[in-house]
């Protein structure tokens, strides 16, 4: 848990250009600090930066300007391997699209963020069946993941390794 002092997030004249030609700007220049048990919402029009800044906050891409710190981590700074883990400790993401992974039942889809943090497979197990049960859904924890949305076929992706 951060102290009180230290934001969970700090942004300074954060921006996001995708490489062109042309270049493309999709964030222009932010600045925001997120409190310890703040709430904040983002909102703005379709293609108003949203998803980037996004991307950006949960160290899915990285800023091509400006300075980020999570948890007083200076992003920049970190290894590929040192965003990974600490995006495995500190983020948790809800996608818009159903990122489950088809050939695997719903408790193996929960467990799957657990698996790269090393927690043993019997601890693995005991958390995921736990917030499965938390969430409601007690009775699909060995449900095939291509049953638990009303998602079509074709809106099915494995975006880690089966």
């Amino acid at each position: 848990m951060p102290s009180a002092r230290v934001p969970v997030v700090a942004m300074d004249g954060v921006a996001k250009t995708y490489p062109g030609p042309p270049p493309v700007p999709a964030l222009r220049e932010c600045t925001l600090t997120i409190g310890a048990a703040e709430f904040v919402a983002i909102v703005g029009p379709s293609g108003s930066g949203k998803s980037t800044l996004l991307n950006v906050l949960g160290l899915l891409d990285t800023p091509s300007a400006g300075t980020y710190r999570l948890l007083g981590a200076s992003v920049a700074e970190l290894r590929e391997r040192e965003r990974t883990a600490l995006r495995g400790r500190a983020i948790g993401f809800v996608f818009q699209d159903a990122y489950l992974v088809a050939e695997r039942t719903a408790v193996e889809n929960v467990e799957v963020p657990l698996l790269y943090q090393g927690v043993s497979a019997a601890e693995r197990r005991r958390r995921a069946t736990a917030l499965l049960e938390e969430l409601g859904l007690s009775d699909r924890v060995d449900a095939d993941a291509r049953t638990l949305s009303a998602a079509n076929d074709s809106a099915w992706r494995s975006p880690v390794p089966s």
